[in-house]
C-alpha cells in the first residue's frame, strides 16, 4: 500500500464538496469554490497574467464576473473536459459522481446491462446509491459483487478505481481498475477511455514513472483531443522529464484553450523550475494580441469619427468612443488578461460599427428614396404647366440628395471596402451593404 503525492490532495477551496449530496448542490458548491479558487490566485499572480490596475478594482470583481468562472450544470456535465483548468484530482471522484448523470453515460450502460437479470441491475444502483452517499465500505462490497455479474461495466470498474485511490490509498488496486476501465470502455466511449487513462497516468507520476505517465496522456489526446487537462497533465510530466519545449507547447495549448490555466500553472510545484520560460510564452501570446490591436484602434477610431459626422443615434456614437478608451486603457494595462479582454472588446466594436454604419446608411437610402419621389412628383407637375419659372424647379431637393450622397460617402465606401470589418472582426465581412452608394 502506498499514499498519495500532495498534489494529489484537494486544495482548501474545494475542501466543502463532498459526496452524499445532490447533484445540483455540487454543481452550486463547484461553481462558488471555483470562484474563491480564482480570487485567491488572482491576488499572487504575476503582472504578465494579470495588471496592478485589474487587481486595484477589487478582487470583488471576481463576484461580478470580470474574472468569474461559471461552472454551470452544461459545463459541469462535459466532466474534466467541460471543468478545465477548475479540474484538480481532489476532486475528481465529485465530478465523476455528477458524470454518472449525464445522457450519454446512462445510453452506454443501458446497453450494458440489458443483459442482466433484475437482480444484478439493482446490485448496482444499490452500489451507486451507497458511493453516492460516501458508505464507501458498503459501496465497496456492492461494487465488487457487480463487477462479477457484469465485467464489462466501465463504470464499475471506474468507481472502484476511485474508491482505492482516493479513500483506500491503494494505487495498486486502483491501477488495476483503471486498467479494467481502460479495456472495456475502449469499445464503447473514447471519453470515458481517455478518462481512465488520465488516472492511470497520474498513478505512475506519483510512483515516479513519468515515461509511462506520458505515454497515458499521448494515447488520451488521440482519443479525445479536445480534453484540455491532458494536455497540462502532460506538460507536468514533460517538466519532470525536462523536456521544456515539449511542456511550453503544450501549457500554449491550455493557455489558449482556458486563460485560467495561467493561474493554475502559478501554483503548480512542477513548473516553478521553468517559470522564467512560461512566462515569456504567456508575453509572447499577450503581444501577439497587442500587436493585432493596436493595428485595429487607429481604424477603430477614425471609423467613430466618419460615424460621429452624421449626427445620428449619438447615443450609440457616444458609447462607441467610450468603448475606444476603454480599448486603448486595455492595452496600457498590458497584461495577458486584459490583452484577452481588449481583443473581444475590439471585435465587439467591429461589429457595432459594422451595425451603425448599416443602420445609418439604411435610413439615408430610404430618406433619398422619398426625396426622389418627391423630385418626381414635382417634375410631373412641371410638365403638366405649359409655362413655369425655373425658381419653381426642386432645386432645394436635388442639393439635399446631393448633400446626402456627400455625407453619408465616407460610411458606404467604408463598409464596401471592409473598413469596418477585416479578418479581425472573427469572420465579419464589410461588402455585405455593397450596392447602397447610388
Amino acid at each position: 500500500m502506498t499514499t498519495l503525492t500532495p498534489w494529489e490532495v484537494r486544495k482548501s477551496y474545494y475542501k466543502g464538496l463532498e459526496l452524499g449530496k445532490d447533484v445540483n448542490s455540487l454543481v452550486s458548491g463547484l461553481n462558488k469554490q471555483t470562484k474563491a479558487m480564482v480570487a485567491s490566485q488572482l491576488a499572487s499572480a504575476n503582472a504578465i497574467v494579470v495588471s496592478q490596475e485589474r487587481l486595484s478594482e477589487g478582487l470583488n470583481a471576481v463576484a461580478r464576473g470580470i474574472d468569474a468562472v461559471e461552472i454551470g450544470i452544461d459545463r459541469v456535465a462535459d466532466g474534466i473536459a467541460g471543468l478545465k483548468a477548475a479540474f484538480e484530482w481532489g476532486i475528481g471522484e465529485i465530478v465523476w459522481q455528477i458524470e454518472q448523470n449525464r445522457e450519454v453515460l446512462q445510453s452506454i450502460l443501458e446497453v450494458l446491462s440489458a443483459p442482466l437479470d433484475t437482480q444484478a441491475k439493482e446490485l448496482r444502483k444499490r452500489a451507486e446509491r451507497y458511493y453516492q452517499n460516501g458508505w464507501i465500505e458498503d459501496a465497496l462490497t456492492e461494487f465488487l459483487a457487480s463487477e462479477i455479474k457484469c465485467r464489462d461495466d466501465f463504470a464499475v470498474h471506474i468507481s472502484l478505481g476511485n474508491i482505492y485511490l482516493f479513500h483506500k490509498k491503494d494505487k495498486v488496486k486502483a491501477l488495476e481498475y483503471f486498467d479494467k476501465a481502460i479495456k472495456y470502455a475502449a469499445p464503447e466511449s473514447a471519453y470515458h477511455t481517455s478518462y481512465s487513462l488520465l488516472h492511470r497516468g497520474v498513478i505512475k507520476y506519483s510512483e515516479q514513472k513519468p515515461q509511462e505517465a506520458l505515454a497515458c496522456v499521448k494515447e488520451a489526446i488521440t482519443l479525445t483531443p479536445d480534453l484540455i487537462e491532458a494536455y497540462f497533465q502532460g506538460a507536468q510530466y514533460w517538466a519532470a522529464l525536462g523536456r521544456e519545449s515539449e511542456m511550453l507547447n503544450s501549457l500554449k495549448h491550455t493557455i489558449l484553450e482556458d486563460k485560467y490555466y495561467c493561474l493554475k500553472i502559478e501554483n503548480t510545484e512542477d513548473f516553478k523550475p521553468y517559470m522564467g520560460s512560461i512566462y515569456q510564452l504567456i508575453k509572447g501570446l499577450k503581444d501577439e494580441i497587442a500587436s493585432q490591436i493596436q493595428a485595429k484602434l487607429s481604424q477603430l477610431v477614425a471609423n467613430n469619427k466618419i460615424l460621429c459626422k452624421t449626427n445620428r443615434v449619438t447615443g450609440q456614437i457616444k458609447k462607441l468612443d467610450r468603448d475606444c478608451n476603454k480599448l486603448e486603457n486595455y492595452l496600457a494595462r498590458d497584461s495577458y488578461f486584459d490583452l484577452l479582454d481588449a481583443r473581444k472588446l475590439a471585435c465587439e466594436l467591429i461589429v457595432s460599427q459594422n451595425n451603425i454604419g448599416g443602420q445609418i446608411t439604411n435610413n439615408v437610402r430610404s430618406e433619398i428614396g422619398l426625396l426622389e419621389i418627391e423630385i418626381k412628383r414635382e417634375n410631373i407637375k412641371i410638365k403638366e404647366c405649359s409655362s413655369y419659372d425655373e425658381k419653381d424647379y426642386p432645386y432645394e431637393l436635388r442639393s439635399k440628395i446631393e448633400k446626402y450622397h456627400e455625407g453619408y460617402k465616407g460610411i458606404i465606401v467604408g463598409i464596401i471596402a471592409g473598413v469596418f470589418g477585416g479578418s479581425f472582426g472573427a469572420g465579419i465581412t464589410g461588402n455585405v451593404f455593397a450596392g447602397i452608394l447610388v
